[in-house]
């Protein structure tokens, strides 16, 4: 199984145990997981204090990629291709996909509608 880089959304399934929650876990254990530090930071803001632990849990021995120099600018470059195509996805979103395709990996996602959109992302099942 390969590394996926994965989204919010999927990390919130895997904590309430709901939707692809197994196919994280799966993930987990097999450790092909990633995550991106824009990630960490939407968990995090959004997460109640009694369920932080939880969260540190979740991402104990996941990989988390930052939003470094060579993504920030991916991101602008993408940002400027969907805004000139009127197909704009949120800020968090068009950092999280620069820093898959930065880092060479696919993106698992239960929003691949919104993030087909990005020219050249590929996606994890």
């Amino acid at each position: 199984m390969e590394v996926a880089l994965l989204d919010a959304d999927v990390l919130i399934d895997y904590l309430l145990g709901e939707g692809v929650a197994s196919a994280v876990a799966d993930r987990l254990r097999a450790k092909a997981a990633a995550t991106s530090a824009v990630v960490v930071y939407e968990l995090t803001r959004g997460v109640a204090e009694g369920e932080r632990d939880e969260l540190r849990q979740a991402l104990r021995g996941v990989r988390v990629y930052p939003l470094d120099d060579r993504a920030a600018r991916r991101a602008a470059e993408l940002w400027r291709h969907l805004e000139s195509k009127g197909q704009r996805i949120g800020d968090r979103d068009v950092l999280t996909a620069a820093i898959a395709l930065t880092a060479g990996l696919p993106l698992l996602t239960r929003n691949s509608d919104h993030f087909r959109r990005v020219p050249g992302l590929k996606f994890a099942r």
